[in-house]
């Protein structure tokens, strides 16, 4: 909606064909978007590469084992502790 809403604001009556603008205009938006996409594509896929790599996967599976242990381990004392929702009085 944003992008249609600006849109506009680039063509002027008085510049030309307003076909010509909006078609200028267009290609323009199309080529700075390939370039942009496939910068990210190209990024991703070295991203892929490094991630499937099976010691990151081993890091990545203990990190995140680690991390959910630990937010089960505040729960926990949050209970036990009496925090404000918690406790046995």
């Amino acid at each position: 909606m944003l992008f249609l809403a600006l849109y506009p604001n680039f063509i002027t009556v008085g510049g030309g064909h307003v076909t010509a603008q909006v078609v200028m205009l267009s290609a323009v938006l199309i080529l700075i978007n390939v370039g942009c996409q496939s910068g990210l594509v190209a990024c991703a896929n070295l991203a892929r590469r490094w991630l499937v790599r099976p010691p990151v996967q081993r890091t990545m599976g203990r990190v995140t084992g680690g991390i959910l242990i630990a937010f089960a381990l505040a729960m926990l004392w949050e209970h036990v502790a009496g925090g404000p929702h918690g406790g046995f009085g």
